[in-house]
């Protein structure tokens, strides 16, 4: 039997079709400075999803997230 499950991994920030993109908002929303801001890197506290049939990514914040016990 195929169970489907809903949960909150934490609050979007953005789409894009440009992964990268994805990544330097995430840099810049963890507080780095606009000029050091690298396409490399995706600072801790945010993951990054790819939207199942789609081109699309999503960027989550986990940080802010709330988990219930």
């Amino acid at each position: 039997m195929e169970e489907n499950v809903l949960f909150n991994l934490g609050n979007l920030v953005a789409s894009s079709k440009d992964e990268k993109e994805l990544i330097r908002m995430a840099q810049i929303a963890s507080g780095k400075n606009i000029k050091d801001v690298s396409p490399a890197t995706l600072p801790d506290g945010f993951l990054i999803i790819k939207v199942p049939d789609s081109e699309e990514f999503q960027l989550i914040n986990v940080q802010k997230s709330r988990f219930l016990r």
